[in-house]
């Protein structure tokens, strides 16, 4: 009677063992997709998520172009423990992502830079009619 308890004791630490090794394996695999994405310069880490179960590594998340896509598709295929891949990641042109971060930056400072000169010449155009009609430096 001894033994049989203590086989079905046995039995049932191996077996929670077992889940736990797995859970640990899967976390250890979403942490090294993930530090591979991040060390890619092709890829941003942060806008895709990596999730994993029984060693299958689900990608999700927006980015700006197909080769990002594919690119991170590619790491988590490569990544020791990985049995499967699904790639959820949605692609997005507006998004902001590594593929596309210095066109992004472009065109945000070349936004940055009109609007300071809209300005500067509507904050002029007061003082430019004042000189236009002679009233600069006249008091009025």
């Amino acid at each position: 009677m001894k033994a049989l308890v203590l086989s079905i004791i046995i039995a049932a630490v191996i077996g929670v063992a077992g889940c736990g090794s797995q859970a640990v394996d899967d976390s250890a695999i979403t942490l090294k997709v993930k530090s591979k994405l991040a060390a890619d310069s092709q890829t941003s880490a942060i806008k895709i998520g990596v999730d994993t179960k029984d060693a299958v590594v689900t990608l999700s998340g927006t980015v700006p172009t197909a080769t990002e896509k594919d690119e991170a598709d590619k790491i988590a295929k490569n990544t020791e423990g990985v049995k499967r891949v699904v790639n959820d990641i949605t692609i997005n042109p507006d998004s902001l992502g590594a593929t596309n971060l210095r066109e992004k930056a472009g065109e945000a400072a070349k936004d940055i830079e009109g609007q300071a000169g809209r300005r500067r010449y509507h904050r002029h155009a007061h003082r430019r009619r004042q000189w236009q009609c002679g009233l600069k430096g006249t008091g009025r």
